[in-house]
């Protein structure tokens, strides 16, 4: 199992792409409350979200929200935009699904090796350049910042 610090997560690739002949990929994550993603589109893969512990807002498209908590999933088909925030008070833990696989090496080409199994502690803001220019490379576009919702794409 590999692990990576990847913003502010720590990710554990499951079941990469090469084990499955590029057709799914699985990884485990843990982010802390208040997470939350850049809003971004994924030109050539479904992702999916599932949560094991914690509560994480999912919106997708037209700012359809998704209230996840343990044992619930749902899916950002590709093209269309999403993002997530940690809304619980304590660490989540969960599961995204890549279909096909190619989620992951976005996770290995941006994230860091874990030298410990753990949250990262930051030392700064992400670079959030190298994450877009990386992004492109592995069919993800960012569109806009953490906390940017599908709706406000029309008026940005």
């Amino acid at each position: 199992m590999e692990s990576y610090w990847f913003f502010d997560q720590l990710f554990d690739v499951l079941i990469g792409g090469e084990q499955t002949s590029g057709r799914y990929s699985v990884c485990e994550f843990w982010a802390p409350p208040g997470c939350q993603t850049p809003l971004h589109v994924h030109n050539e893969l479904d992702e999916g979200w599932y949560v094991v512990e914690g509560e994480l807002s999912v919106w997708v498209g037209d700012d359809k929200i998704h209230v996840l908590g343990p044992g619930d999933f749902a899916e950002g088909p590709r093209g269309v935009p999403h993002t997530f925030e940690v809304t619980g008070t304590d660490n989540l833990r969960g599961i995204i699904t890549a279909l096909p696989a190619g989620f992951e090496e976005y996770v290995r080409a941006f994230g860091t090796a874990a030298p410990e199994h753990r949250l990262p502690v930051l030392k700064g803001p992400p670079d959030i350049a190298r994450a877009a220019e990386l992004a492109v490379q592995h069919g993800i576009e960012l569109l806009g910042p953490p906390g940017m919702k599908p709706a406000e794409l029309a008026s940005a």
